[in-house]
């Protein structure tokens, strides 16, 4: 049965997210998501926003206790970068679904 036959047939569809590193922005990403979508043939990368300043906000984290006893927890220290991340997810959602 083929699934344009198949009423109970959904298509799967991925995305991908690079995920950045420390520092990294999202122009870092360009030549990534072009190799990907062109060469790849993966069409559905989306890159999140971030910029080299937006990752001063982890500094927020070395006012806290637990970052000198090695204990600290990403959120909410990173809750904007995860923000971000989700951003970029539920664009790529909406954009190719």
């Amino acid at each position: 049965m083929s699934r344009e036959s198949n009423p109970g047939y959904r298509a799967i569809h991925k995305v991908r997210v690079p995920s950045k590193g420390l520092g990294n922005n999202s122009g870092d990403y360009q030549k990534l998501k072009v190799v990907l979508e062109e060469e790849h043939g993966l069409p559905r990368v989306v890159v999140a926003r971030v910029s080299r300043p937006d990752w001063l906000r982890n500094a927020a984290g070395l006012l806290d206790p637990n970052y000198w006893r090695g204990t600290l927890r990403p959120r909410p220290v990173l809750d904007w970068y995860l923000d971000r991340v989700h951003e970029a997810v539920a664009l790529a959602y909406t954009m190719f679904i």
